[in-house]
């Protein structure tokens, strides 16, 4: 197993997140974060997320027509998981017009102690 390749094969995915899997945002990042010494584990992860987006190629984001061009914005996030590390992790998606056009999933720094404070401290970050 070679560490290059892992860096390679979570790259493409971390590229194909950005542009059209959102669904796979939170498993990218965390693979991500092994890069320095990923093990055999991970590698079978970053199979699992392969295998996932092969099975539902069928399901591409797609853009809608619609006469009034309304945005909203979704924030969610979860406060201070018990991990390791004790991050809140903070999602954003916005929408115009019924279309997805943008997304964003980040573990933040300070950890809230309260599910609407983890929330409006995500929404002022984004």
């Amino acid at each position: 197993m070679l560490q290059y390749e892992y860096w390679h094969c979570v790259g493409k995915l971390l590229f194909g997140m950005q542009k059209a899997w959102p669904q796979v945002c939170n498993c990218v990042r965390d693979l991500s974060g092994f890069f320095d010494h990923p093990t055999k584990l991970h590698w079978a992860e970053a199979w699992q997320v392969v295998q996932y987006l092969h099975q539902h190629q069928d399901k591409i984001l797609q853009s809608t027509t619609q006469t009034e061009m309304r945005v909203c914005v979704y924030v969610d996030a979860s406060f201070a998981p018990p991990s390791d590390s004790w991050h809140s992790i903070a999602g954003m998606l916005v929408t115009v017009g019924g279309s997805l056009v943008q997304w964003v999933s980040k573990a933040k720094g300070p950890v809230a102690l309260l599910s609407s404070k983890a929330e409006y401290m995500s929404m002022c970050a984004q």
